[in-house]
Parts: structure tokens; sequence; C-alpha cells
């Protein structure tokens, strides 16, 4: 059920406030926003910001300063990119409550897949042991070779579908299509630039 709110609904001091607080059941659910001029905002109020203490969604203010640096950057006056400009200080190390899913994963099957390629990348070729001594003993990640969250519902996973691989090349391999070659086809990209150094 979508609640619409007009300016009526609206009190004004230092920032704009509902007169009356939306009901518990009220988020989560859509919400319509009408105000003078045609300008309105459609979305969802979130509840577990609410409930974490936090009030400010640090992904929607993020997004916005990207939009608003784009336009800024779209203005005459504006700095080429890359030219020096001012780095503010951000507050870090503030405790806040998350809330997400995650996926089931098999904690026997990824130590197996492990143990058998001896903790070495099969990207490559890092054994964190040689690398990092007794510190990196027994230390790698496993993949899977097509990601999780790529398919729907409970699957199976077979040793085979994992592969041994250090911490870089798995960020990579994430940034990669999500296909079952990746892993091949990062380690065909690894050996060509190796080879040119």
């Amino acid at each position: 059920m979508q609640k619409t709110i007009t300016e009526d609904d609206m009190g004004y001091g230092d920032f704009a406030i509902l007169k009356e607080r939306l009901r518990r059941h009220e988020f989560g659910e859509a919400i319509f926003e009408a105000y003078q001029d045609k300008w309105f905002y459609f979305g969802i109020y979130d509840l577990s910001s609410r409930l974490s203490g936090a009030k400010v969604n640090s992904k929607a203010v993020a997004r916005a300063a990207d939009f608003f640096e784009e336009v800024a950057r779209a203005l005459p006056s504006a700095k080429e990119r890359g030219a020096e400009r001012d780095i503010y200080p951000r507050f870090e190390n503030r405790k806040v409550v998350k809330s997400h899913l995650s996926r089931e994963r098999s904690g026997f099957l990824a130590n197996e897949r492990k143990r058998l390629d001896k903790f070495e990348c099969q990207v490559c070729g890092l054994s964190f042991a040689d690398t990092y001594g007794k510190l990196g003993e027994e230390f790698a990640e496993a993949h899977h070779r097509i990601p999780l969250a790529s398919l729907s519902g409970k699957v199976e996973t077979r040793i085979e579908d994992l592969a041994t691989v250090c911490s870089n090349c798995h960020r990579m391999l994430h940034r990669m299509d999500g296909k079952r070659g990746d892993v091949d086809k990062l380690r065909s990209i690894v050996r060509k630039r190796v080879s040119y150094t």
C-alpha cells in the first residue's frame, strides 16, 4: 500500500520534518511525497537505519556527493579532473549496527580445496607461507568459480567448483564477469604482465 505525503503533512524549522511520525508498518513500504512546483520523492524509508541509531544513509550521501561532483565538473569554471583539490577529513571508527543476508557456504569444502591446492593461488602462484613464513601457513581463500550471488536458490557445490586464490586475485576475480572461465582468464592476464617485466 502506498502512502502519499504532501506539504500539509510537513513542519518546517531548520529542516523539513513530518508533523506526524510514520507508523511502524509504513517503513519498508512505498511512499510518495508530492510538493509544490512539481517536486516529488518516491521511495522507501528503511527501518533498519532508524533502529541502528544512524541519522544518515551513507550510501545515499556518497551517491549524492558523486552526483554533485559530476555537476560541478561540468561547470565552465571547474578544475580539470585530477587537478589538485582539498581533501577534507572524514569521520571513521563509529560503531554502527548493520543487518544483511549472507549466503551459506561450506567451510569444509573450502578447506579441502585449499588443502588439495597446497594453499597456493591458482591464478598467480602465491604461497602465503613462502612469502610470510609461519604467519602465512595454511592461509588462502576459496573462490566459487561461478559466484553464488549469480545463482538462484540452494545449489550443490562440488570441490571442482572452487579454486584456491590469494586475496588480491580473489578481489580481481570478483571484478570480472562471474563466469566459470574467469580463473583461467585472470591467470593468462597475470602471466602476460609478468612476462613483460
